[in-house]
């Protein structure tokens, strides 16, 4: 085959999409890994001194191990795709880019890789409506906002399900327009999810931080649960904005950037649960019991309660 020339604007999405499938997606993955490493450590200390919740401390770290494997998958197989493209078929007509999409997008590799990543999306976003749920409970709202965020989820399943049925078959029954437009709707429903949640739980936090100000006034324990980091940690603020950005680069079809965001998204979901993850594991996270514990601290501000009592028994 033939010098294939590529003008400026190919080379420079060639450029993005082998700097953010290898450079960025492994420095992304090493950060995910590490933390997924601590919250292993701290979960596994907290499996032997807390023999009562043993049940709850297995899942999660089954469910981390399950989620570090998924991206661990999803990263080989994309470096993968790299490398087939641009060191076997770099004189692919139209490029390295084109032979992952009119070629590599049919073979196993593609549907596997799809397949992590959609699972990584479910896991991901379903952890988040149940810590949307643990935060709400106990509230009048709690039902109506736990059931819209479902929704959201079940749109993220449906239309992403439907994005990769499409995608794959050999002959497209629908127009690229319309296959696009699905595309765009999973990811708004993903995002729209992450945010729902984010906000929300924000929401949540705040209102308790200013009832519990207003009944204790500034105070260690108060600050410990309600602080600002606290609130943006466990709202996946990172997800969040990374999500949006995503969803509206997606959108602007014509902007190269998209590909950059789209091949990290998943390890930016991975990188905001385990930051949940490892405040949980530490035993600093917001749980069912807290806001019990805040509220009965107006009643014992003389009982001699420490902060580091009250943190182990939440």
């Amino acid at each position: 085959m033939g010098e294939v020339v590529r003008d400026n604007a190919q080379l420079f999405v060639e450029s993005i999409d082998l700097v953010g499938s290898t450079t960025l997606s492994g420095l992304f993955y090493g950060i995910g890994f590490s933390l997924y490493c601590l919250c292993a450590h701290f979960l596994y200390r907290s499996h032997s001194r807390k023999p009562y919740q043993r049940r709850h401390i297995t899942f999660s770290l089954v469910h981390a191990t399950v989620l570090i494997i998924l991206a661990t998958i999803y990263l080989v197989l994309t470096t993968q795709t790299i490398h087939i493209s641009f060191i076997y078929h770099n004189d692919f007509p139209g490029g390295p880019v084109a032979y992952q999409e009119t070629v590599l997008h049919s073979q196993p590799i593609y549907y596997i890789s799809t397949i992590a990543s959609f699972s990584l999306g479910i896991l991901t976003l379903a952890i988040q409506i149940w810590r949307l749920r643990v935060i709400w409970s106990g509230t009048r709202y709690a039902v109506v906002i736990v059931s819209f965020a479902i929704l959201l989820f079940i749109g993220f399943i449906t239309f992403t399900a439907i994005s990769i049925t499409v995608w794959s078959l050999p002959a497209n029954p629908i127009s690229d327009n319309a296959a696009i437009s699905i595309s765009i709707s999973a990811y708004a429903f993903g995002s729209a999810t992450t945010i729902f949640v984010t906000l929300l739980v924000s929401v949540r936090l705040i209102l308790i931080r200013r009832r519990h100000l207003k009944l204790l006034g500034p105070s260690e324990s108060t600050q410990q649960y309600m602080n600002i980091v606290a609130i943006l940690v466990e709202s996946y603020a990172l997800e969040s904005a990374w999500s949006l950005t995503t969803t509206l680069l997606v959108a602007i079809d014509s902007n190269p950037v998209n590909v950059l965001f789209f091949q990290c998204e998943n390890f930016v979901r991975v990188i905001a649960y385990f930051l949940v993850l490892y405040r949980v594991s530490r035993g600093s996270a917001w749980s069912q019991q807290t806001e019990q514990h805040l509220t009965s601290l107006c009643w014992n501000r003389d009982g001699g309660e420490t902060s580091e009592t009250m943190t182990e028994r939440v």
